[in-house]
């Protein structure tokens, strides 16, 4: 898997984009600090694999938002089998919808 840090292209299809860092570079941070059940909150998840990863390591309760209902539709294609994971279409800027996606 090719992980690219910086500017999405979205030209450049199949490409997942990790923003800042992949769930390998920030799990050993991330995990004394959340337990496995817990909920959690991807703001404009994009197509990067760190929800997916942190899915496959056991955080099966993870909530995905992104501004793009075309993203959303790839990743929830692409993650069908990650049933527990959802993903919604809604700008992050409205953080009035946001309650509702955590319900």
């Amino acid at each position: 898997e090719t992980q690219i840090i910086g500017i999405n292209d979205t030209n450049k299809q199949g490409t997942n984009i990790d923003w800042l860092e992949s769930w390998d570079s920030l799990k050993d941070h991330i995990e004394p600090l959340i337990s496995q059940d817990s909920r959690i909150l991807m703001l404009g998840c994009g197509n990067a694999l760190m929800s997916e990863h942190m899915y496959d390591a056991g955080y099966r309760n993870i909530v995905n938002i992104d501004i793009s209902s075309v993203v959303i539709e790839n990743m929830r294609e692409r993650n069908k089998e990650r049933s527990l994971m959802t993903w919604e279409v809604m700008d992050v800027r409205d953080f009035s919808l946001i309650p509702t996606a955590l319900t």
